[in-house]
C-alpha cells in the first residue's frame, strides 16, 4: 500500500462533540462499538482514526458530507453514504448539520488489514470511494453486528472475528473496483449493475451526475459503459424509475401532483405531466382517476390472468 503523505494546509475548528458507547464487543484483531454521538451546532472537523474503521450510520443524516484531504486538484466534498470507511492516518473533512445519532464502528487491527491492502493506492480515488461504500454485503454484515452487540449471543467473540474479516475482504474488493480509465476497456459486472440498481431505487432525486458520483467515475464513462454492457441507455432506464415511482404516488390521492412530480424526479410539474403523457399515453391527473375508479370497483369474481394462463 502506498500513502502520499503531502497534506493540504488544515484549517483550525472547533467541534463541540460528545458520545457515549452503548454496547461494545471485541475480538482478536477487531473491535465492534455502538455509539450515540452529540453535535449540539452545525460543525466541521478533522477526522483522522488510528485504526481502519468501518462506520455504519444507524440514523441517516442528509446534510453530512467528507472529501478526503490529501493534495490534489478537485477535493471538493460529497455526500456521506450510509457505510463509510476511514483508513489509518489519513485525514478526512467532515461537516454537517447539529443533532444526536447513532453510528456502529468496526474496528480492524493492522495487522489484520495491512495484509489485505498490498498495491492499493490511496489517491484521491479511491478515498472519494471510502465515503460511500455501496454494493456489497457489509452493510448486512454490519446489521448482523449490530443484533449481536445489542443482544450478544453463544460465541460473540467468534462471530464478530468471522464477520470482521469477512468485511475487510469485502471493502478491499469494493476498493479495487476499476473506475473510469480501467473501466473504459471493460464492461459491468453484475455485482455492479446490481449496486448501480440500487443507487436509482434508494435516491428519490436520482441524476446521471449523482449515480457516477457514488460510482466513483466519469457521468460519460458511466453511460458509456452502461450502453456497452446492456445495450439500454442509463437515461432511460432512469426516466422509467421516476415514472414508477410517480405511477406509486399517484395511488394515494392526498398527495399533490406538484409534490408527486418533485418526489419523483421531474424537474417541474409540466415536465412530469409530458413525460407521463408520452409514456402511457394519460396525462398524470386521468392515471389517478382511472386507477381510484378502478379500486372502488367491487372485486367479487375479479381474477389475476398470469401470463402463462392459457
Amino acid at each position: 500500500m502506498s500513502q502520499n503523505t503531502s497534506l493540504c494546509n488544515l484549517r483550525t475548528v472547533t467541534l463541540h462533540q460528545s458520545w457515549t458507547v452503548e454496547h461494545r464487543l471485541t475480538a482478536p484483531g477487531v473491535s465492534f462499538e455502538i455509539r450515540q454521538y452529540r453535535y449540539p451546532v452545525p460543525h466541521e472537523t478533522i477526522y483522522r482514526v488510528s485504526k481502519p474503521l468501518l462506520g455504519f450510520h444507524l440514523d441517516r443524516h442528509p446534510s453530512a458530507e467528507m472529501r478526503p484531504l490529501l493534495c490534489g486538484p478537485g477535493v471538493h466534498y460529497r455526500k456521506m453514504g450510509r457505510v463509510t470507511f476511514a483508513p489509518s492516518g489519513i485525514p478526512f473533512d467532515v461537516r454537517g448539520d447539529g443533532g444526536v445519532f447513532r453510528t456502529a464502528s468496526l474496528n480492524f487491527a493492522p495487522s489484520l488489514f495491512e495484509p489485505l491492502t498490498e498495491g492499493l493506492e490511496w489517491d484521491n480515488q479511491s478515498l472519494y470511494a471510502c465515503i460511500d461504500v455501496f454494493g456489497t454485503s457489509i452493510e448486512r454484515l454490519l446489521t448482523q453486528l449490530v443484533r449481536e452487540a445489542t443482544a450478544p449471543g453463544f460465541a460473540s467473540d467468534t462471530l464478530l472475528e468471522a464477520a470482521g474479516r469477512m468485511a475487510a475482504v469485502e471493502l478491499i474488493r469494493f476498493l479495487r473496483t476499476p473506475r473510469d480509465e480501467e473501466l473504459e476497456s471493460r464492461l459491468f459486472s453484475m455485482t455492479e449493475l446490481g449496486a448501480i440498481e440500487e443507487i436509482i431505487a434508494s435516491e428519490e432525486r436520482v441524476s446521471l451526475v449523482s449515480i457516477a458520483s457514488r460510482c466513483g467515475i466519469g457521468v460519460r464513462t458511466l453511460t458509456r459503459v452502461f450502453k456497452a454492457t446492456t445495450g439500454r441507455t442509463i437515461g432511460d432506464v432512469v426516466a422509467q424509475h421516476r415514472l414508477q415511482r410517480a405511477m406509486t404516488l399517484l395511488k394515494d390521492n392526498a398527495v399533490p401532483l406538484k409534490v408527486i412530480a418533485y418526489r419523483a424526479g421531474f424537474g417541474s410539474p409540466s415536465t412530469f405531466s409530458t413525460a407521463f403523457r408520452q409514456s402511457t399515453g394519460m396525462t398524470p391527473r386521468s392515471y389517478r382517476q382511472s386507477f381510484s375508479a378502478f379500486a372502488s370497483e367491487p372485486k367479487s369474481g375479479f381474477r389475476q390472468f398470469w401470463r402463462d394462463d392459457p
